[in-house]
């Protein structure tokens, strides 16, 4: 049996994303066992993301995950994990052993999110990952961050609001205390 103490919690800046389109990277596959609540599924994968850009109240990246089974399989009806496989760019060969998470960690993608109901009311979800967007040699394109900080600009983190003194390398501005 687990005993647990509600204490007050932070949802995570993961609960104030919009709908939309998030460039990301899949940072973990986690095998998650059978689901008690679709036990016909069989094993499962717990997929991590890093969505690009997307801060939490400390200034660290937010994630976000999916859950697919560990079926792999093609054919009139493709498994979710194999659609995922294609999408980040690395399908598996019918027949030959495919290491799942040495040839998905690490992808770039993107990732749609919509909002789900839930029994605590809507929340952001994953619905679908699509292929990375196409730049300069298949890379993500980026913009170049201003070589200053703006005087009217503030820290993205949210609910900072404070003075910017730096922008990162992916030119998010970020406050003395967020840019450590």
């Amino acid at each position: 049996m687990t005993v647990l103490t509600p204490t007050e919690g932070q949802s995570g800046a993961w609960a104030d994303l919009e709908p939309g389109v998030y460039e990301a990277t899949l940072t973990a596959i986690e095998d998650v066992g059978v689901s008690a609540a679709y036990p016909d599924s069989g094993p499962r994968f717990r997929l991590v993301y890093t969505l690009d850009g997307v801060l939490d109240e400390e200034g660290k990246p937010v994630t976000m995950f999916s859950w697919c089974s560990q079926k792999l399989t093609t054919g009139a009806k493709q498994s979710n994990l194999w659609a995922l496989a294609e999408a980040l760019g690395a399908p598996p060969q019918k027949g030959v052993p495919y290491d799942v998470e040495g040839q998905l960690v690490g992808k770039r993608c993107q990732v749609v999110v919509n909002l789900k109901d839930t029994q605590n009311g809507p929340r952001p979800g994953i619905a679908n990952v699509l292929p990375p967007r196409k730049g300069p040699a298949g890379a993500m394109a980026a913009a170049a961050p201003p070589a200053a900080p703006a005087a009217d600009d503030v820290c993205a983190v949210p609910g900072c609001g404070k003075p910017l003194s730096r922008y990162d390398d992916k030119g998010i501005p970020l406050c003395e205390g967020h840019s450590a």
